[in-house]
């Protein structure tokens, strides 16, 4: 996902815990260490703001462990917010804090028909020449052709297999314009050929990089903010393309199933 000068909406992890199990990343025994995640919550704000990245904090609701992963919000389309409807009951309250937070930033509120669930930029990757959404999981087919209508422009649906990576954003990284970055793994075949026919080169991320969830980054110009545990053959290729990387430990983000894009809401 790339960033350029917009603005970044992230929630502070105040309340972030494991109350409950919506992916296989995540156990109730397994606690988040409340310094640690602070530390790389800060760590990655820090970051942010060394690019001139403009960052807006969400207030966080104690009721509300998953707030922190902001990008599920919904998605931003010119000044129009898509708001995210979540598929499981324990993050639906979420969109309703992110709706009134995100109109008072300046930005038109667009709901999707009560039939749609979606799940904002965690399956919608945009950029201006293709729009990819994941489906299987969470965000359904119908929402892909509501969002059809609001981009006014066709969306490539790629359909999810593998329920650790129950997001787009947690497999697939669209590195640029014609260079991606996908998990193998988590992709029907049908979905895969789409993916090769739309562009030149496809890097291929191993166990080790799945595993910290690589693609799971941001980009900013060409400076590339990924997970300190990828592989050394996946950081030499990022390199090779011209991107400076910059490591980030996100392992107690991982315990909730995201990373660094999970927690970065992008305008």
């Amino acid at each position: 996902m790339t960033a350029g000068n917009k603005i970044v909406i992230m929630c502070p992890p105040q309340y972030y815990q494991i109350e409950y199990e919506i992916n296989p990343w995540m156990k109730t025994t397994n606690k988040i260490n409340k310094k640690l995640v602070y530390r790389q919550y800060q760590t990655l704000k820090h970051i942010y703001q060394k690019l001139n990245l403009q960052i807006f904090e969400i207030e966080p609701q104690k009721h509300l462990p998953d707030m922190v992963f902001t990008a599920n919000y919904g998605s931003f389309h010119k000044d129009k917010f898509i708001v995210s409807r979540f598929k499981y009951p324990q993050r639906q309250e979420e969109a309703e804090y992110a709706k009134i937070f995100i109109k008072q930033l300046g930005y038109e509120i667009i709901d999707l028909p009560t039939d749609a669930v979606f799940e904002g930029q965690g399956d919608l990757i945009a950029t201006e020449e293709q729009i990819f959404c994941g489906y299987g999981f969470r965000t359904n087919r119908k929402a892909i052709k509501y969002l059809e209508k609001i981009y006014n422009k066709p969306i490539i649906g790629l359909k999810l297999k593998d329920p650790y990576y129950y997001h787009l954003d947690t497999c697939f990284s669209l590195l640029k314009k014609d260079t991606t970055m996908i998990n193998k793994q988590a992709f029907t075949k049908e979905s895969l050929n789409k993916i090769k026919n739309q562009f030149k080169k496809v890097i291929i991320t191993n166990d080790q990089d799945n595993k910290s969830l690589a693609c799971n980054n941001l980009i900013v110009n060409n400076t590339i903010i990924i997970s300190a545990d990828i592989s050394s053959n996946l950081t030499n290729q990022l390199k090779l393309l011209k991107f400076k990387v910059i490591k980030v430990k996100m392992t107690e983000y991982l315990k909730g199933g995201g990373s660094i894009k999970c927690i970065s809401l992008v305008s």
